[in-house]
């Protein structure tokens, strides 16, 4: 079985620059990132669950079953 690679992404914006934050998933992904620690900056929890929104809208997440959201 081979190893998982986690790399991180921090600061990511994606509600206010989602093509950069696209763009820096998929960069993340080239490198050959299985999984992804996202660091979002937020000041509620409204503010936080609307980061997770947009980042599973941004398309590039795999869920558990390994298709992409």
């Amino acid at each position: 079985r081979p190893l998982d690679l986690v790399l991180g992404a921090e600061d990511l914006d994606p509600v206010g620059n989602p093509d950069g934050s696209l763009e820096r998933l998929r960069y993340l992904q080239e490198l050959g990132a299985t999984h992804v620690n996202l660091r979002m900056r937020q000041n509620s929890l409204a503010e936080f669950l609307e980061q997770l929104e947009a980042v599973a809208s941004l398309g590039i997440l795999r869920s558990v079953d390994g298709t992409e959201s």
